[in-house]
């Protein structure tokens, strides 16, 4: 059976896409939540989390966690046999900085 080889940029742009729209759904959370008006912040919601601020600690610890994952920050589950992944104690550990991590828009 042949093997199909695809380009790394075909690969990659889904999920460049997702990235984008994410940013983009973030950019608005962000405007929306700088126009509340004082105590509207922590004011308690009913929802699955109880105000806006922990909804979007959420979103960011979320979106922290894709990051890290991608990046293979995270040890994550041990690597079956025979998987050419290195052993998750060999990968980086703790928290690098998120200076840079911006996605750039293309135009």
């Amino acid at each position: 059976m042949d093997r199909t080889t695809f380009s790394p940029d075909l690969v990659c742009r889904p999920y460049r896409q997702l990235a984008r729209n994410a940013r983009l759904a973030n950019a608005r959370l962000d405007r929306a939540c700088m126009a509340l008006q004082p105590g509207e912040w922590e004011a308690a919601r009913t929802s699955f989390f109880p105000s806006l601020k922990e909804t979007m600690v959420h979103l960011l610890n979320a979106d922290r966690y894709y990051i890290d994952t991608l990046r293979g920050d995270l040890a994550g589950p041990p690597n079956p046999p025979g998987s050419r992944a290195p052993p998750p104690n060999s990968r980086p550990s703790g928290r690098r900085s998120t200076t840079g991590w911006s996605i750039s828009a293309r135009r």
